[in-house]
């Protein structure tokens, strides 16, 4: 729906829409997600300088890394649930103490958990500051194809935008999307 309502913003399109009270609720819609968008942002920065403090570096997947790589023309037409982001292997055990450190809470009651440790990702966490929960993936992609993309030096690369930041590289992102997107879900 944002993205919808950017896109007739964009073009120019609104105003052969005859019902203001849908135009109102498309640009309130719009305006929410925006925001959001900005706090996922604002959080992501946080959530980076609390590892880096550690000498651990976060890469963020997904739309998250879409978001932060600008790869939308509008920051408000991703709508986004998360922010899913993946630790080198040998960083996993001491990311989850320092973000637990930092005020995050895993919510263990996740239904779709069957097995943290076969999980790709640990439980969600939320902190009571932030309106995100984050995830913290394992490996990339889920079983069985959890090794067809590493989170390594190889597969990131530091973000166009924040110079602090990682991202999964470009290709592997959309590797990821394609498999997690159309083979997965």
């Amino acid at each position: 729906t944002a993205a919808l309502y950017y896109s007739l913003l964009d073009k120019g399109f609104l105003n052969l829409i005859n019902d203001e009270e849908l135009i109102a609720y498309l640009e309130q819609i719009y305006t929410i997600n925006l925001q959001r968008n900005q706090r996922i942002i604002e959080q992501s920065k946080k959530m980076t300088q609390v590892l880096l403090k550690k000498g651990i570096k976060p890469v963020f997947l997904k739309g998250t890394a879409s978001l932060l790589e600008n790869d939308y023309k509008d920051v408000g037409m991703r709508f986004l649930s998360d922010i899913d982001f993946c630790v080198f292997e040998n960083d996993f055990s001491q990311a989850k103490e320092q973000l637990i450190t930092a005020g995050y809470i895993p919510d263990m009651s996740d239904p779709g958990i069957k097995d943290i440790e076969k999980h790709h990702h640990w439980w969600p966490m939320y902190h009571p500051n932030w309106d995100t929960i984050i995830e913290m993936h394992k490996s990339v992609l889920t079983y069985p194809y959890s090794h067809w993309i590493d989170c390594n030096a190889r597969t990131s690369k530091n973000s166009r935008y924040y110079p602090d930041m990682t991202m999964l590289a470009a290709t592997f992102r959309l590797i990821h999307t394609y498999i997690h997107s159309d083979i997965v879900d």
